[in-house]
């Protein structure tokens, strides 16, 4: 996945060692005991407002509900929506003034969780976090989306310790975490999440396998539009640009019909103020609409995106991390900067934040501080642009050896461009090496006998070397090529 604007998430790996990994959920080892008989949607959603507003859905809500759950078979996506959307409510959060952490985080695991055991680790959490923030982790953990389907009896407890297992495999034994994804998918499971989590663990090691995974789950459950935006993610990946757009517009489609949202109006940050159900959109989602907005170069949608995700809360630093690589190529370097430091603070070196901080800090001019980022980021990808990036840092610095080293390498990665060759021929100037100066700026004109720089640098070599008369004819050339491009013609 060696893509300009996407490449560096694909080293995050290498920087953390398999750390501190935003896109895989939290886990624990408890799960509710799933009844045996199936929930009707009166049912489900008599329980989710006694469980997480602790009152009686209105009438109504119940009519909304039992609406979008209803049919030939409970719509997961319906489901999942019902809890995490009455979790992320006002009225929810109210029934925590007052409490302390530890007894905020206790109700958390009755509310979300089902369980009055809840891992140390989450009262750690939340002392770093905002309350908002903590339910929302929660919410985004495996446990939490098991626990619904178990009440639901959509699943039973085998399967939920069966996914327990598979997700604390899945950074030290991917292979295991599949074949016991794969045993449950086979099982005849009735929810999407086998297809999904296998998914993610094939973005890693088989991304055609991922695709077709992807493909597979939402052919079954067509309205996840998570998984619709993170498929068209991995298909740009690829390089298939059209089909990602087309995967990606149907996605943030999929995803505004069912938050309410009008499709109509242009500007996302009206449109998703005006939603009817904005608690639907969960940080993951909002961070994927965001960077499918970003690969289609739309930054202010995308910057409405992360900034509503952020609101929710700050999370691992992921949100930071992906707002500093839109700032970035948005031309925002300082505050491309500021997010990747925030980034890094909460997940540690990543590539990403590192990549975006990198080029953001040559952009400001600033050199010295931009040079241990390059060479970092130099040692495990020999991206052309991060060695453009330091030859600039090398020639303002006047470091002329180091600034020729990697100008030599562009010119190996792109050897029909022409500007690495003006570059490196003025170096060589700097240097007194007229010879090979001259050698460069003639090939640069060989390649782009149109581009007046060749002239002009080629013109200033032989006002050194006092070969007056050849520099007066490229002179003359570059006035006969401003006058081309100055002319006007009427087809």
């Amino acid at each position: 996945m060696i893509q300009l604007d996407l490449a560096p998430a694909a080293l995050d790996d290498v920087f953390s060692n398999g750390q501190n990994n935003p896109r895989l959920p939290n886990r624990s080892a408890v799960f509710a005991q799933a009844p045996a008989k199936k929930k009707s949607p009166a049912e489900l959603v008599t329980d989710a407002y006694s469980l997480m507003l602790n009152r009686a859905a209105t009438t109504a809500e119940q009519q909304y509900w039992n609406g979008r759950l209803a049919g030939k078979e409970i719509s997961t996506m319906a489901l999942i929506d019902l809890y995490d959307g009455l979790a992320r409510l006002p009225e929810y959060r109210k029934r925590f003034t007052g409490l302390a952490p530890a007894a905020q985080i206790k109700l958390m695991g009755k509310t979300l969780l089902r369980t009055d055991t809840v891992k140390d680790s989450w009262i750690a959490y939340l002392q770093k976090h905002t309350l908002s923030d903590t339910i929302e982790s929660m919410l985004e953990s495996c446990d939490h989306v098991m626990s619904v389907y178990s009440f639901a009896g959509l699943i039973n407890q085998q399967e939920a310790n069966d996914v327990h297992t598979a997700e604390n495999l899945v950074r030290s034994n991917p292979t295991q975490a599949l074949s016991i994804y794969k045993s449950l998918q086979t099982r005849g499971s009735k929810i999407p999440e086998y297809y999904f989590y296998m998914a993610r663990i094939y973005e890693v090691v088989n991304p055609k396998q991922a695709i077709e995974m992807y493909q597979t789950g939402l052919a079954r459950y067509p309205d996840y539009a998570q998984a619709e935006l993170k498929l068209a993610i991995i298909i740009r990946n690829t390089g298939a640009h059209v089909m990602a757009f087309n995967r990606a517009r149907h996605g943030i489609h999929s995803s505004d019909v069912r938050i309410g949202a009008d499709t109509l109006i242009s500007n996302m940050k009206k449109r998703l103020d005006t939603a009817k159900h904005p608690e639907f959109l969960s940080r993951a989602e909002l961070l994927l609409r965001a960077q499918v907005h970003q690969f289609g170069d739309q930054w202010d949608e995308a910057l409405t995106e992360l900034n509503r995700a952020l609101a929710i809360g700050e999370g691992d630093g992921f949100v930071y991390t992906t707002r500093a690589a839109v700032y970035e190529s948005a031309g925002k370097y300082e505050q491309a900067v500021a997010d990747a430091n925030r980034a890094e603070k909460l997940m540690g070196e990543s590539a990403t934040n590192t990549w975006s901080r990198a080029l953001s800090l040559v952009e400001l001019g600033r050199y010295e501080t931009a040079l241990p980022d390059l060479n970092k980021l130099l040692k495990v990808t020999p991206h052309l642009c991060l060695y453009v990036a330091r030859a600039k840092c090398y020639g303002a610095l006047g470091r002329r050896k180091e600034q020729i080293a990697d100008l030599t390498v562009q010119i190996s990665l792109e050897p029909r461009a022409a500007k690495p060759l003006i570059a490196r021929a003025r170096a060589y100037m700097s240097m007194g090496k007229y010879k090979e100066a001259l050698a460069d700026a003639n090939k640069a004109v060989l390649l782009a006998p149109r581009l007046r720089d060749g002239y002009k640098l080629r013109a200033e070599i032989y006002d050194k070397t006092n070969k007056k008369a050849l520099a007066a004819a490229d002179r003359k050339t570059i006035e006969q090529i401003s006058k081309l491009l100055e002319r006007k013609f009427d087809f």
